[in-house]
């Protein structure tokens, strides 16, 4: 029998933070560990419980999902945490990544999605919506990175990674080893200065070594 995945749920709108709860409630290989309010409960709840992924709201009263995310990942820094958002703000992108955040969802995402982003997340990888990818590549700003060079194998694997695919997924598209593939995210998040395979995601992106395809 699998292990369910633990996830913890915070926040403020009373009715949206009761749908996901009840989604997540009625999914076989998923448990609720707990649901908060705001950033500040969290903080509090996690000294009890450490769920496997969280799912923060951004913008909440008493205390910001920004201030909590930074301050939760400062004394578990493994906290694997989607940020729930309608911002297009890329700095607001920018200070969540930089401070460890593994997955952006709008509030609108629908269930697969969700779903999807939940078990890429709870396996150590990252997910990004499409659009959160549409608004860092439409700001013409491009963020500082070295001129490292990157290989075509190397190039598709990034576009497969932007996509959200899995390891898995990515080594049958391209007839190699997972194991070849996780080696090549190693060297890519190395190559590109990064901080992890989020904050490589957004480099890449706004430097548009990849061309990303976006659904509509």
């Amino acid at each position: 029998m699998n292990r369910k995945i633990k996830i913890a749920v915070v926040e403020d709108q009373p009715l949206f933070r009761k749908g996901i709860v009840s989604i997540i409630n009625a999914h076989d290989d998923m448990e609720l560990v707990f649901e908060c309010s705001n950033g500040l409960e969290f903080l509090i709840e996690l000294k009890n419980h450490i769920p496997d992924v969280v799912l923060m709201d951004v913008i909440m009263p008493v205390m910001d999902g920004k201030e909590a995310i930074s301050n939760a990942l400062i004394l578990h820094p493994h906290l694997r945490i989607i940020a729930l958002t309608l911002l297009s703000d890329k700095s607001d992108y920018h200070q969540m990544i930089c401070s460890g955040v593994k997955g952006f969802l709008n509030k609108d995402v629908n269930l697969d999605e969700l779903f999807k982003a939940i078990n890429e997340v709870s396996k150590g990888g990252v997910y990004f919506c499409q659009n959160v990818l549409r608004d860092l590549m439409s700001n013409d700003d491009t963020a500082q990175t070295d001129n490292a060079e990157i290989s075509e194998r190397e190039k598709s694997i990034l576009q497969y990674i932007c996509q959200g695919d899995t390891n898995s997924q990515i080594a049958e598209r391209l007839s190699i080893s997972i194991k070849s593939v996780e080696r090549c995210r190693a060297i890519l998040v190395k190559k590109t200065d990064s901080r992890n395979t989020a904050h490589m995601i957004t480099k890449i992106v706004l430097n548009k070594v990849v061309k990303i395809e976006l659904a509509d």
